[in-house]
């Protein structure tokens, strides 16, 4: 593995506020160290994608394991900053039970699950101008993909085993996310 900083790939230093869309150099500094600042919070199943000692990505030599018409779940919801640490724990409970009942390769007595993540980054006022600073909130996103509606359906039931599952519904009723369920993967790399 090698790491790499992010960066934000479509910003060029023009010298001056925003010219055609493009952010300026201090605009496109202060993105950057939005994209370090934000990290994975819960990291594919067990596989950890940011150290996060440094802020550092590393860039995987795997393949994706899924594909077009694999199903999906996975929903966004933007989370006031004073409920973040609340929301961070119930998330690393979620990625801890995922961990011991879920599997990325096919494993006795786990669940095959192509794909699990979350993500988290402060809201911006304006991302085509980060100086205006952020909302004041937190946008999450949890992604899973799974090999077929089976699974799905069987994730979904083994989910009512975990302890928590009453306080993870419970944010869909508090934070109203938008949700995929069931969905298909349509396009990826």
């Amino acid at each position: 593995m090698t790491f790499e900083k992010p960066t934000p790939h479509s910003l060029v230093n023009t010298g001056t506020s925003r010219v055609r869309g493009r952010l300026s150099a201090q605009s496109a500094l202060l993105t950057g160290m939005m994209l370090v600042r934000s990290r994975v919070i819960s990291s594919t199943i067990s596989v950890n994608d940011l150290d996060n000692r440094s802020g550092f990505c590393m860039k995987r030599e795997r393949s994706m394991s899924f594909g077009k018409g694999h199903t999906t779940f996975g929903f966004t919801m933007r989370v006031p900053e004073a409920d973040e640490n609340a929301v961070d724990d119930l998330i690393a409970s979620h990625a801890a039970f995922m961990q011991e009942t879920h599997s990325l390769t096919e494993t006795e007595g786990k669940l095959h699950t192509l794909e699990y993540y979350v993500s988290k980054a402060p809201e911006l006022i304006d991302m085509m101008d980060p100086t205006q600073g952020t909302t004041g909130s937190i946008i999450y996103c949890v992604n899973e993909v799974h090999k077929d509606d089976e699974h799905f359906s069987k994730h979904v039931e083994l989910g009512q085993s975990w302890d928590r599952i009453g306080e993870f519904f419970g944010l869909f009723e508090k934070y109203s996310p938008i949700v995929t369920m069931a969905g298909r993967v349509t396009e990826k790399l």
